[in-house]
């Protein structure tokens, strides 16, 4: 038993790595389901914005430095 238990983890790490992407990302797509603006820190009453499945490519976008 002990043997094929290593058999078979041994077959999934090659398996697993075989499939690796490797490079550069071009595209970081998420998927939004509700969108709520916070009228204050605690977010005691939000304001929904829209609710529904959006996807959005957010590798497009530039970082905001402060």
């Amino acid at each position: 038993m002990k043997k094929i238990f290593l058999i078979l983890l041994f077959t999934f790490l090659i398996l697993n790595k075989g499939y690796a992407a490797t490079g550069v990302a071009t595209e970081y797509e998420i998927t939004m389901k509700k969108v709520e603006l916070c009228s204050d820190s605690a977010c005691a009453t939000a304001a929904i914005v829209g609710e529904r499945d959006m996807a959005a490519d957010i590798a497009a976008s530039d970082a905001v430095q402060q």
